[in-house]
C-alpha cells in the first residue's frame, strides 16, 4: 500500500463486517467444488468458501472477477477491475 492510500484503506477495512465460516458453509463449499468437478471444471477452495458463506447468509458478493464464481443463485456485485 502506498503511504497516501493508508487512510482510505483503514476506512475501508474498518467498514468491513466479519462473517464466520460455519461448519455448514464449509460443507456447502465442498459440495460446490464437487458439483463443478463432476462437470469437468474447477472451483478453488477460497472461491468455494466465499460463495458458500454468501449463499448461506443471503449476501451479495462483491468481486472484480465474476468468472471465479460460477455458482448458481449467488448474487454478485461486479466491481471495476483495478
Amino acid at each position: 500500500m502506498r503511504p497516501h492510500e493508508e487512510a482510505a484503506t483503514a476506512e475501508l477495512i474498518d467498514g468491513l463486517e466479519y462473517v464466520e465460516i460455519t461448519r455448514e458453509a464449509a460443507r456447502d463449499a465442498g459440495e460446490l467444488r464437487l458439483e463443478r468437478q463432476r462437470k469437468g471444471k474447477t472451483l478453488s477452495l477460497p472461491d468455494a468458501i466465499l460463495g458458500a458463506v454468501a449463499l448461506r447468509r443471503d449476501l451479495t458478493l462483491a468481486t472484480d472477477n465474476a468468472r471465479h464464481f460460477p455458482i448458481s443463485h449467488l448474487k454478485l456485485l461486479p466491481l471495476p477491475g483495478v
